[in-house]
């Protein structure tokens, strides 16, 4: 790999050199066993692009297989837990029950901590040595997370020391995001790669860890990943930095609705229907409606009189030429909707004695 695998532009540059390195801190030898195979040499990489850190060799595909590095039994970690567990339940604004999934959970220690805030906790873990600890009272699948993850959605994730250890780091965060549904809220927790280059921490680097995360280069993964940061900060005496995001709702735009209230109004209207705005709003809005429902339109641009709409070929006038004209049966439709103050103004102080209408989210709205 020469590319970086997080902005996938930058060069990869040599940032740390270390011949003599474990190729897996996970197993630990019987006295006097074969050291062969176990000592590699272990180089770290710099994005000259975005400063990411990483490994640029991947693990082997069954690493995780039987992996365990438990922490289950440390006090001050299950206070983390807590607070973590605690810190997403408080920006839910809500203590309904819901359902969260613990990506790569390990013992299911953390999925206790999250049961305490009253949450319905379930989990992933790929080594069966580590789903074998899980209370069976808690679901576990042997899923890895990738972008065509199966599971969920949930109404939030969490994946507590896992993406340091992830080869293609687009595809998980894309699974991520496949199990929290729109409008819902994520977890992250990675080791702190400042704490490490502040401290001179050589020894905070190694082959199980390929991913080496700091507040920026974690913010802009969650961002090109299509995240809204809520909190991305440092936790546990700096020893880790948390993520806490939500997955932003589905937004669309749909004119169907707005279009059918205008042509319910301008059809069943016994007088003329005049369209005010030959902007670039009212132009949009006319030509979505492929139809010939106004007598003109007015707008007061010298430069857009006597011209006329493209399409429904409607002519455009000004209103002091034609609102002595205009009867109470009449009606307007103004479009430009950032002078609707003035126009209104303007419309009051003739003796218009028709109805006027705006067009608002849901279609028009008489004034």
């Amino acid at each position: 790999m020469t590319n970086c695998r997080l902005c996938n532009v930058g060069i990869l540059e040599l940032f740390l050199d270390l011949p003599n390195s474990l190729s897996n801190i996970s197993k630990l030898s019987d006295y006097n066993s074969d050291y062969n195979g176990l000592i590699v040499h272990l180089k770290v990489w710099k994005c000259n692009r975005c400063g990411f850190i990483q490994l640029a060799e991947s693990l082997p595909r069954d690493y995780y297989g039987d992996y365990i590095m438990g922490t289950s039994f440390s006090k001050k970690m299950k206070a983390l837990m807590d607070k973590e567990a605690f810190l997403l339940r408080d920006t839910l604004h809500s203590y309904d029950r819901i359902e969260v999934i613990d990506i790569g959970c390990g013992d299911g220690e953390f999925l206790y901590a999250l049961e305490k805030f009253n949450f319905d906790a379930c989990g992933t873990e790929p080594s069966k040595t580590f789903r074998d600890k899980v209370d069976k009272k808690f679901r576990v699948s042997s899923e890895y997370i990738h972008s065509d993850t199966s599971l969920g959605p949930y109404a939030a994730a969490t994946a507590r020391e896992v993406l340091e250890h992830v080869w293609d780091i687009q595809s998980f965060m894309q699974g991520m995001k496949k199990l929290i549904r729109p409008g819902g809220y994520g977890l992250i927790e990675v080791p702190r790669l400042e704490k490490a280059i502040q401290d001179n921490r050589f020894y905070d680097f190694f082959a199980d860890h390929l991913n080496y995360f700091s507040t920026e280069t974690l913010s802009l993964l969650l961002y090109l990943n299509g995240f809204v940061s809520i909190k991305v900060t440092p936790i546990m005496d700096d020893e880790y930095n948390l993520a806490i995001f939500k997955r932003p709702a589905e937004i669309y735009i749909s004119p169907q609705k707005v279009l059918k209230s205008i042509i319910d109004l301008a059809t069943a209207n016994v007088g003329r229907c005049i369209f005010w705005g030959a902007g670039g709003k009212g132009l949009s809005i006319l030509t979505a409606l492929k139809a010939d429902l106004f007598e003109y339109v007015i707008d007061d641009d010298p430069e857009k009189q006597g011209k006329s709409i493209p399409i429904s070929n409607l002519p455009i006038k000004n209103w002091s030429s034609v609102k002595d004209s205009l009867t109470e049966k009449d009606i307007l439709l103004v479009s430009a909707m950032a002078y609707f103050d003035e126009i209104l103004a303007r419309i009051k102080e003739s003796d218009f004695k028709g109805i006027v209408y705006s067009i608002g989210k849901d279609g028009v709205m008489r004034v």
